[in-house]
């Protein structure tokens, strides 16, 4: 019911956030229903809309690093062959609730459509979290050789344009940091 009457409230102020965000960390509101309210939140105030979805990815991340440091924690067994030491990792990667958090989409489908309209103010108040993200997927990734490239090659599955092709649809995590992004470098190239 509380739920309901927030999505009521025309005019959000200081004080409503802090009693959403209190709810968002105490109960399990599911990220459809964050999100649908900030749909509705974010066509007059995007900047409130944002750092309610903020509430929520925080909690989300402190899960999933959670979670990873969890299995992190998993001894390694001897593995008869390469294959097998593969298939273990593969199964068994500690940074895979960090990369399920990052590269689901079901759940925030109204994040591109915020970024398009406020690019500074998604940058502003999501980017922290962003590079926590990145950040936790280095810290339980494996110790690599000295090689020169990116640090994260196969984590995070951005989408551009020209990539059209694949046929995959775009992350809405990944798609609205990239619009963010795209529309500030267009707007505001400085």
């Amino acid at each position: 019911r509380l739920w309901r009457l927030l999505k009521a409230v025309s005019n959000w102020n200081n004080e409503t956030f802090k009693i959403t965000a209190e709810i968002i960390r105490r109960a399990d509101i599911a990220p459809m229903m964050i999100a649908d309210l900030a749909g509705t939140i974010g066509v007059e105030q995007p900047d409130v809309a944002l750092k309610i979805v903020l509430v929520r990815l925080r909690r989300d991340l402190a899960d999933a690093v959670d979670a990873a440091a969890a299995r992190a924690e998993k001894p390694r067994p001897a593995f008869a062959s390469p294959d097998e030491e593969m298939a273990w990792r593969m199964r068994e990667d500690p940074r895979k609730p960090v990369k399920q958090l990052i590269e689901r989409s079901d759940d925030w489908d109204i994040l591109p459509a915020l970024a398009e309209q406020a690019p500074q103010a998604f940058l502003d108040i999501l980017w922290p979290w962003y590079r926590e993200v990145f950040d936790a997927l280095a810290r339980f990734a494996e110790p690599r050789e000295m090689v020169v490239d990116y640090a994260l090659s196969y984590e995070a599955d951005f989408r551009f344009e020209d990539e059209a092709h694949t046929g995959l649809r775009e992350q809405a995590l990944l798609g609205a940091l990239r619009i963010a992004v795209e529309q500030l470098a267009e707007h505001d190239p400085e």
